[in-house]
């Protein structure tokens, strides 16, 4: 979105909120694909209201696709080595949080991509780390399909 602060962001009306408050003026994003797979997205912001031109939009896009084939390279690594560590600010490529993505799809009767949805929103709405959230969803403490939608 090339400018946060315009009508159309009526789409997003907390994130821009939020975002605006902390300088960000524009967002753009990037699937991560590799295949027909989309396995995340690669964001951008700015801090003035802008479009993107041709060439930036070819670069984030090549890089998008990088990243995608890095992250899961890095996934499949962890995956092997129970005692891998990762950067504590990547939670989205920890275990626990696919672990808790399954247990959520299969709890609510959802696709993937739904799941890890609701997880990133119901992280984002009570505050809770997203790595945390999916502990408490893995060692079932927390039951996703027992709140209301």
């Amino acid at each position: 979105m090339p400018d946060l602060s315009g009508q159309e962001n009526r789409v997003w009306p907390v994130f821009s909120g939020a975002a605006q408050e902390i300088g960000i003026a524009a967002v753009f994003a990037f699937p991560m694909r590799i295949g027909a797979a989309t396995i995340g997205v690669v964001d951008l912001y700015s801090t003035t209201p802008r479009w993107l031109d041709t060439t930036e939009i070819v670069v984030a896009t090549s890089m998008a696709g990088r990243t995608a084939v890095a992250a899961v390279n890095k996934a499949m690594l962890g995956a092997l080595n129970s005692g891998s560590t990762e950067h504590e600010r990547s939670p989205s490529m920890r275990r626990e949080v696919h672990q808790a993505t399954g247990m959520i799809q299969a709890q609510l009767d959802i696709s993937t991509t739904d799941a890890l949805a609701r997880l990133r929103a119901h992280a984002f709405s009570t505050g809770i780390a997203i790595n945390e959230l999916a502990r408490q969803i893995v060692d079932r403490s927390l039951d996703l399909s027992a709140l209301p939608d």
